[in-house]
């Protein structure tokens, strides 16, 4: 069922001869081996999440995926290999629909810079359990280069559709920026300092007398910032409101 509902869909692949552009290759069929390495990488998900980074072993992860040592080194390197590829892929999933909304012709680029963050946060709230999970991963693990290197696998997959809808922007003229490419990367940074300020609430390192009002001033001051950085009106950049549904997802992160 996951298979047939995967296949209506396209993979992504970075392609570097493309002008820093994503191919679609349709319908590619899955091989033994890619069918191997995505159930590691998910029992590496789910052990990095259970037992904590530095405590899952390669001989851990070969044996609750029932697969040979020799099969985990055909494909990763290390462990840090393993996290590297559960952030590329978690990436992809979302680029993917930065992608989709950023080359709608029929759409003005506040209306698919709103899009944008509302889409991807829906699809961060459908597939919350494995969000959760990449989300306490990162922010846990010690190793600051590792952590380094994966954002920057993150923004590398994430940023050229949020340059294309600024370069749009600023010819509508509702975006009043000089350099394009800076300020999509500088949004994606911002992105990533607003979730890393919601982890130490999240894990309950912070103490907070109410917690939904203390994640939306972190959110409302993202939201502020981005449409300064962006040189837009007040709040023509939106977040989703934070309603029921999401606050309780939120919340199980403290569980």
């Amino acid at each position: 069922m996951f298979r047939k509902f995967i296949d209506k869909f396209f993979l992504l692949f970075y392609s570097k001869d493309t002008d820093r552009r994503y191919v679609f290759k349709l319908n590619m069929p899955w091989s033994n081996e890619h069918k191997t390495k995505q159930k590691m990488i998910q029992v590496s998900l789910d052990l990095f999440y259970e037992l904590g980074y530095e405590k899952t072993s390669v001989e851990a992860i070969v044996k609750k995926a029932g697969v040979s040592k020799g099969a985990f080194f055909h494909h990763f390197k290390s462990k840090d290999d393993v996290l590297e590829a559960i952030a590329e892929k978690y990436s992809e999933q979302v680029a993917s629909i930065m992608i989709k909304i950023a080359d709608d012709p029929k759409m003005d680029a506040v209306t698919k810079f709103n899009k944008i963050i509302t889409e991807g946060q829906r699809h961060k709230v459908l597939h919350s359990a494995e969000y959760r999970k990449v989300g306490m991963i990162l922010y846990d693990h010690k190793n600051f280069t590792l952590h380094h290197k994966i954002l920057h696998i993150m923004k590398s997959l994430t940023q050229p559709p949020i340059e294309k809808v600024i370069t749009q922007g600023m010819k509508e003229g509702v975006f009043k920026v000089e350099y394009p490419a800076e300020t999509a990367e500088a949004f994606m940074h911002t992105l990533f300092m607003m979730r890393e300020s919601f982890m130490p609430i999240l894990k309950g390192e912070v103490k907070v007398e109410n917690f939904e009002e203390e994640i939306l001033k972190k959110v409302r001051f993202t939201e502020n910032l981005i449409n300064r950085m962006l040189g837009a009106e007040p709040r023509m950049i939106k977040f989703p409101k934070l309603n029921k549904t999401l606050i309780k997802l939120m919340k199980l992160f403290i569980k």
